[in-house]
C-alpha cells in the first residue's frame, strides 16, 4: 500500500478511493507523468497492476503527438502536463503560455480524431476565479464569472476556451477539473506549503516567520485527496467543469501555524498583512454530488 503521507486531514465528503476494479483491463493515457498529481495517479493504478501509457514527448510537438495517439485507443485519458508555478509562468510568460494553451488544444485536437471513445480529463485551475474579498467570502462555482488575476490563470483558461469548442462540437466525453490548492511532501518551492517549510528549517527554535497576506484563505487539501477526486470524476465518466476542493478555508496564517505544529517546532509566527488579501474557496455541491450520489452529468 502506499504510503499517503498526508499533511491535511481528508475532506469527510471524499473517501479514499477504493474501486480499481474499474480500470482493470482498461487502456490509460496520460500526459504530465512526471508531475506531482501525474506521477501520484499512475503509482496508484500501477499499484493495483493497472498500466499507464505516459507520453514523455513535447505536448507542442503535434506530429510527435499525432503518430502517439493513432498506436494507441485509450478508455481513459488524464492531460495533466502544464507549466504552473505562477513565478515561473510571470518569468516565461510565451513559453508558459504556449504549454497551458496550445499544448490543450493539441490534446483536444488529437482525441476528437483519433480517440473519440475516450473519457478525457483535462486540469485546470482555481486560477480562473478572480478571489473574492475576505469579507465578502463567497464560494465560486463552476458557472461563476472568471476573472483570472494572474498570467498563470489567464492561461490555464484560455486552455480551457481553446478546448470546450472542440469537445462540445465532437461530443467528447471530457470533464475539466479546476483544482484548488493542494500539496505533497515531494512539492517544492515556490509552492505554499513547502515554501513555509523551507523557511522554517532555516530557523531555530523560537526563531521568527513573517507571513505575507496573512488573512487570505486558501482551500487546501492534499495531493492524495485530489487524486481521490478525479478516480471519482472517472469513474462516474463525468462531463462538464467541476471544481475539485474542500470548501473549506483557512488563513495562510493558519496554514503556517498548522505546518509548524505539524513539524513539532517551536516557531514565532509573524503576520505581514496587505490590503489585498482575498479568499478563494470551492464551491463543492457538484463533486460531492458525483462522490456520494454518482451523478454523470
Amino acid at each position: 500500500m502506499i504510503n499517503r503521507n498526508q499533511f491535511f486531514k481528508q475532506p469527510s465528503f471524499i473517501p479514499i478511493f477504493q474501486d480499481y476494479n474499474v480500470f482493470s483491463g482498461k487502456k490509460i493515457g496520460m500526459t504530465g507523468g512526471s508531475g506531482i498529481l501525474g506521477s501520484l495517479l499512475s503509482d496508484r493504478l500501477e499499484e493495483h497492476n493497472i498500466d499507464v501509457i505516459k507520453y514523455s514527448g513535447n505536448i507542442l510537438d503535434n506530429s510527435s503527438l499525432r503518430e502517439w495517439f493513432k498506436s494507441y485507443e485509450f478508455d481513459y485519458f488524464f492531460h495533466f502536463a502544464a507549466v504552473v508555478p505562477v513565478k515561473i509562468v510571470e518569468t516565461n510568460p510565451l513559453s508558459s503560455y504556449e504549454v497551458n494553451v496550445i499544448g490543450c488544444y493539441n490534446i483536444c485536437k488529437n482525441i476528437s480524431i483519433f480517440q473519440k471513445k475516450t473519457w478525457l480529463f483535462m486540469a485546470s485551475s482555481s486560477h480562473v476565479y478572480k478571489p473574492n474579498n475576505v469579507i465578502n467570502n463567497k464560494q465560486p462555482s463552476p458557472n461563476s464569472i472568471v476573472g483570472p488575476t494572474s498570467f498563470y490563470g489567464l492561461s490555464k483558461l484560455a486552455g480551457e476556451q481553446v478546448s470546450i469548442p472542440i469537445i462540445d462540437r465532437y461530443q467528447l466525453n471530457a470533464c475539466i477539473g479546476r483544482i484548488f490548492s493542494f500539496t505533497d511532501k515531494k512539492q517544492k518551492p515556490p509552492f505554499l506549503v513547502p515554501s513555509i517549510i523551507d523557511k522554517i528549517s532555516k530557523l531555530p527554535d523560537n526563531g521568527e516567520i513573517i507571513i505575507k497576506n496573512a488573512n487570505s484563505i486558501r482551500d487546501i487539501i492534499d495531493a492524495q485527496t485530489v487524486i481521490d477526486s478525479i478516480f471519482y470524476l472517472a469513474k462516474n465518466s463525468y462531463n462538464g467543469i467541476i471544481n475539485i476542493g474542500s470548501g473549506k478555508g483557512l488563513k495562510i496564517s493558519d496554514i503556517a501555524k498548522y505546518i509548524v505544529k505539524s513539524l513539532d517546532r517551536k516557531i514565532i509566527i509573524l503576520s505581514d498583512s496587505f490590503k489585498n488579501e482575498n479568499s478563494l474557496i470551492a464551491d463543492i455541491r457538484i463533486i460531492n454530488k458525483i462522490i456520494n450520489d454518482g451523478i454523470t452529468k
